[in-house]
Parts: structure tokens; C-alpha cells; sequence
């Protein structure tokens, strides 16, 4: 599996990283890479592999990832969190946010050292 790493900022890597998996619910399910628990298994799989700590930003969050871009946004200004990265299954994930919010995403991706992409 090759990895998409966009880096936004210095990375300190004698520590261990702090991540936040984001999920897209709302990708076709025809298609079985983009299923939820598709991308859920293999980021999981990626944090445990990379021994990358998940941060929990809320606490009555009821899983370890976001699925709601706005609210990952939201949680991280409530904070004022920075992370080191935000890990996604692909692009795809977060594509039509890109598209119709580019300057939350944007003020999104300044939270995290590194966004990563696993397809």
C-alpha cells in the first residue's frame, strides 16, 4: 500500500505522533475501498503499524475517528489542538469539502503537522 504524505510542517520524529482519522460515510458504497469500515480497517491497521497515537479531542465522542469534517474543525479550535497528522483512506474522503468549504479545509489542515492519504 503506498502512502500520500503532504507535509505542512516540521516533524519531530524522535517523538511519537499525534493523529485523528477522518472517515467519509458518504462515499459510494458500491464501491468496496470506500465502504466505511474499508477505510476504517485499513487506517486502523496504519495507526498500529506506525504506533501513532489517536487523540481524543471530545469527550463524549463516542468513536476514535471523525466523520464530520466541520466537526473535527470545530473540536480543534474548542482546544486549540495541533496535531501531528490527519490520516484518511484517500483524497476522495475529503474531496467535496475541498470543494464547496476550501477555506475550512484549509484552516483544517493548519491544525495538523502532516496530512496522509493511504491510497
Amino acid at each position: 500500500m503506498e502512502i500520500l504524505m503532504i507535509k505542512l510542517h516540521a516533524n519531530r520524529e524522535d517523538q511519537p505522533m499525534n493523529g485523528i482519522m477522518l472517515l467519509n460515510k458518504h462515499l459510494p458504497l458500491t464501491c468496496t475501498e470506500h465502504c466505511p469500515n474499508f477505510q476504517l480497517a485499513h487506517l486502523t491497521e496504519y495507526v498500529q503499524a506506525n504506533g501513532i497515537n489517536l487523540a481524543i479531542l471530545n469527550p463524549e465522542q463516542v468513536h476514535p475517528y471523525y466523520t464530520i469534517p466541520y466537526a473535527l474543525l470545530h473540536d480543534l479550535k474548542k482546544k486549540q489542538a495541533r496535531l501531528d497528522c490527519l490520516m484518511m483512506y484517500s483524497y476522495e474522503t475529503i474531496a467535496s469539502y475541498d470543494y464547496g468549504f476550501s477555506e475550512n479545509w484549509a484552516e483544517l489542515q493548519s491544525y495538523f503537522k502532516e496530512i496522509r492519504y493511504l491510497a
